[in-house]
């Protein structure tokens, strides 16, 4: 593994590091950096990388970043404008999402992450948390503004391993629940989601709250809970009042037609 400092990565991430822009290798970053009002206009490729703390602030990202197989202490994007970053294979002890001006998607797929947040995001298309990751504590505030966001969004999340996550003010069209973990908390309350999918959702040992959810347009919002007990201790007696149709599914159902 290369060892790079700052001003190494910069020219990494600036496009100017022919070598790496033709094929990239890896490389261990061995100061904590931070990069702010920085345009960075080709796609990024990290893989089998470390980072110390890394942060990008007020930063401007034109390419796709794909972060795979690589550790990071602590990663920040903070007030940016994202297209795609995708992580996978990754160890982050802390990642950070906030104040983003754009975040057209966020992909996060079989990672081991401590700390997650993400924070007053107003404009963003897609928030995936893959079913492979292992999360301790995860916070989604603040997401979603109806009257700046004009993309279709869809806010997936698979929580089959966590200790906590915490769902607060979220505005997404399709709000998609796969699986519960057990023991752990999860929480979603004051959110508003078009269409909800609960899918392969046994209440078992876990403790989840769901509280005052609602829908965007009352006419076209419904629950789709599939292979899933509706348990009104766990989902709350109120939570989903107003929803116009609510569908219990016992078999395989091909989910694009529930949303279309």
């Amino acid at each position: 593994m290369r060892r790079i400092n700052r001003k190494q990565f910069l020219k990494i991430i600036k496009g100017e590091d022919l070598e790496f822009r033709i094929s990239p290798f890896a490389f261990w970053l061995i100061e904590s950096v931070v990069i702010d009002n920085t345009h960075l206009p080709y796609d990024l490729i990290f893989e089998n990388s470390k980072f110390e703390n890394l942060s990008f602030v007020n930063c401007h990202f034109s390419g796709d970043i794909l972060i795979d197989n690589s550790k990071s202490k602590s990663l920040t994007f903070d007030t940016c404008q994202l297209h795609s970053l995708e992580i996978k294979n990754a160890d982050v002890t802390s990642l950070e999402i906030k104040n983003a001006y754009e975040i057209n998607g966020l992909i996060i797929n079989d990672s081991a992450i401590d700390k997650l947040h993400l924070v007053d995001n107003p404009i963003y298309e897609l928030i995936h948390l893959g079913c492979g990751n292992s999360i301790k504590n995860c916070i989604l505030m603040n997401n979603g503004d109806s009257a700046k966001n004009s993309f279709s969004t869809k806010l997936f999340m698979c929580p089959e391993r966590f200790d906590s996550i915490q769902v607060e003010n979220i505005t997404t069209d399709l709000l998609h629940i796969g699986t519960f973990g057990q023991y752990a908390h999860l929480s979603i309350t004051d959110s508003n989601a078009e269409v909800v999918l609960i899918e392969e959702c046994s209440p078992g040992l876990s403790k989840v709250n769901f509280e005052n959810i609602q829908p965007l347009d009352k006419e076209a919002s419904a629950i789709h809970l599939i292979n899933t007990v509706f348990d009104q201790e766990l989902f709350g007696q109120h939570a989903f009042n107003n929803y116009k149709v609510t569908k219990m599914h016992h078999s395989p159902v091909d989910l694009t037609q529930l949303i279309a």
